[in-house]
């Protein structure tokens, strides 16, 4: 009778290991082509929105998120972050552009020019199977705007409430990609690119009311550089929630000979950045880079995804073999090999991985010796300006503070 209520109990205990490694199974990393984005619609197919004025987006070369990497994947992911950097940027750019609503979208090194939108983002994740970016839009005053749902206009599914945008590409995503026509050129990421565009989109239109107040917010800080003793005083800064929010106390008159000289020098700032895109594109969309990373993308992915199943595969081996043993054991049988079999699998599955693995490591030296970091964008400008030639030198972002310095130092000489 003992005998029979241990076995029951056995029974009972193996049940819920049975259920505890079906859980497991169903969380585990198995995603359709739907699921990734190819082959679907869009979540926000909706009458395209019109800002009630023109809305100036600057887009800084992201962060490559390589601080937060330990010194082993800094080793490793340092270069090839550096590249995605300036890369997705200029993605995103691009995607702006082809949904029409904002004009002339700019990339830069960093975040020093005049805009009165700034999108922000940090690469959280790239491993070829998953993409995760934080995604800020902040405004000229240093508010983050948050997009939200409004009738048909959604925010975006890939985008959770901190500002993290997750995509996913599995093999049946893989497929799609590689197979349709219309994906030719693309990376099999395009689809997140597209929704942050829409959601910039989504956040301008929450905040319309403010568009004047942030456009006239962007002309006094560019004034405040120039002429930070002259101007300073038109607005005050609090700190609120961890961020220095900027508030407009006054705003010039519309005569005022200063500060309407300060924006005839803003539009030769904005001279210099709409010349430097052609060069950062081009540096960013490098045939060489893209085929490199094209083929990195997808055998980092199926090393990925693989390396993920083996460990699903390791995990639930590990509780069918307690399973197994202890169905064995209640039953009186002498013969357990079921309980083991399965870690064959597992291993077939992190060989696979392995393989995959390395080669991906062969296009990623090869986008190493590339060098696409933002600071090897190399060109040399000659910038007129009012009968004045800035003759540039160097990388674009060391350029753009030269240039800076040097239209700080026109407005100084005629006010002095």
């Amino acid at each position: 009778m003992l005998i029979e209520l241990s076995k029951i109990k056995l029974l009972n205990i193996l049940f819920i290991l049975f259920f505890l490694t079906s859980c497991s199974s169903t969380s585990s990393v198995s995603y359709t082509s739907a699921g990734s984005g190819y082959g679907s619609n869009s979540s926000q197919s909706s009458k395209k929105y019109t800002p009630s004025i023109p809305v100036e987006i600057l887009i800084p070369v992201f962060n490559g998120g390589i601080e937060t990497l330990s010194e082993e994947e800094k080793e490793t992911f340092s270069d090839l972050r550096r590249a995605e950097s300036i890369f997705f940027a200029n993605l995103l750019k691009d995607k702006i552009e082809e949904r029409g609503v904002f004009v002339n979208p700019r990339v830069m090194p960093s975040n020093r020019a005049a805009a009165d939108v700034y999108v922000n983002a940090e690469i959280i994740k790239s491993n070829g199977h998953i993409l995760e970016l934080k995604v800020e839009f902040q405004d000229s005053r240093n508010e983050i705007l948050i997009p939200k749902s409004k009738g048909k206009n959604k925010v975006s599914k890939f985008r959770n409430k901190n500002g993290i945008y997750t995509f996913r590409c599995d093999n049946n995503c893989r497929a799609n990609y590689k197979s349709n026509p219309r994906l030719e050129g693309k990376t099999q990421f395009d689809r997140i690119f597209s929704e942050v565009a829409k959601d910039l989109e989504l956040a301008v239109k929450t905040n319309e009311r403010d568009l004047n107040l942030i456009q006239k917010m962007k002309e006094i800080r560019f004034a405040q550089t120039l002429s930070p003793e002259r101007f300073q005083d038109y607005t005050s800064t609090k700190r609120k929630g961890g961020r220095y929010i900027h508030t407009l106390e006054y705003y010039p008159d519309s005569l005022d000979p200063m500060f309407m000289r300060t924006q005839s020098i803003r539009s030769a700032e904005q001279m210099f950045t709409d010349e430097s895109q052609k060069y950062i594109s081009e540096h960013a969309n490098k045939k060489k880079f893209l085929e490199q990373y094209q083929l990195w993308q997808e055998q980092s992915g199926i090393a990925e995804e693989t390396r993920l199943a083996a460990q699903a595969k390791q995990t639930g081996n590990a509780i069918g073999g307690i399973l197994l043993l202890g169905l064995a054991i209640a039953a009186g049988a002498d013969n357990v090999d079921a309980a083991v079999a399965g870690g064959v699998a597992a291993t077939a599955l992190f060989t696979r991985a392995a393989r995959f693995g390395k080669e991906a490591e062969t296009h990623k030296a090869a986008i190493k010796e590339l060098e696409m970091d933002v600071s090897y964008v190399l060109v040399d400008q000659n910038i007129e300006f009012e009968d004045a030639v800035f003759e540039a030198r160097g990388s674009v972002g060391d350029q753009f503070i030269a240039y800076k310095d040097h239209l700080k130092k026109i407005y100084e000489k005629e006010n002095n």
